[in-house]
C-alpha cells in the first residue's frame, strides 16, 4: 500500500448515520525483522494495557500494518486520540508485561498463525508473498519466531519500536459531523 506518515490525522467523509470511527494504523517491522513477532505480541497486549480507555478497541494486521480501531464521538475524537497516543508512549516508557499476559497472548497469535497455514489454497498464497517480500526470513520469522517471544523481548519491542512509530491518525466522520466541502 502507500506508504504510512505517521504523527498526523487524517479526517475523512464517513458513512451516512455511521458512528465516527478512530483509527490509528502503526508500521510493524518488515516479515523478515527478527523484532516482528514480539511486536505482534505487543499488538496483541494493546487493548488489555490500555484498560478500556478505548471502549469496544478492535485491532487486525494489514499487510505491514497493526490497526488499532474504535468508534468515537464525533466531538471527543481529537481528545481521544490525544489520550491514546499518550497512553502508548507511557506503555512505551514503562511497559508492565507480566509472563503470563505475554505468554498468552503469544499462544492466542500462535494459534492464529497456525489456522491461517490450514486454508488452502490461501495459506500457500500467503506464504509465497511473504518468500516474495522478505524470502526465506521472512517465512521462518511467521512460522517460527514467536517461540522465541519472551517477555523482555516484548518489552524491548515496547521501548524501541513505538516510540519510532506514533502511527497515523485516520478520523472517519459522518456527513452531519464533517461537511467535506469545508474540512
Amino acid at each position: 500500500g502507500p506508504e504510512l506518515v505517521e504523527g498526523g490525522l487524517e479526517r475523512r467523509l464517513g458513512r451516512p448515520g455511521a458512528s465516527a470511527v478512530l483509527r490509528l494504523e502503526v508500521a510493524l517491522p518488515p516479515p523478515a525483522d527478527g523484532r516482528r513477532s514480539a511486536v505482534e505480541v505487543l499488538r496483541e497486549l494493546v487493548p488489555e494495557l490500555l484498560g478500556g480507555e478505548l471502549p469496544g478497541l478492535r485491532l487486525r494486521v494489514e499487510g505491514d500494518r497493526g490497526v488499532l480501531e474504535a468508534a468515537v464521538d464525533a466531538d471527543l475524537a481529537d481528545m481521544r486520540l490525544a489520550s491514546l497516543r499518550g497512553t502508548l508512549a507511557r506503555l512505551a516508557a514503562a511497559p508492565q508485561l507480566s509472563a503470563e499476559r505475554v505468554e498468552t497472548a503469544r499462544q492466542r497469535l500462535e494459534a492464529r498463525r497456525w489456522s491461517r497455514l490450514e486454508a488452502q489454497p490461501a495459506a500457500a498464497a500467503m506464504l509465497l508473498e511473504l518468500e516474495l517480500r522478505g524470502g526465506g526470513e521472512a517465512v521462518r520469522e511467521m512460522l517460527f519466531g514467536l517461540e522465541g517471544v519472551t517477555p523482555e523481548s516484548v518489552r524491548r519491542a515496547a521501548e524501541t519500536w513505538l516510540p519510532l512509530h506514533p502511527g497515523a491518525a485516520v478520523l472517519l466522520l459522518p456527513p452531519q459531523v464533517l461537511d467535506p466541502r469545508f474540512a
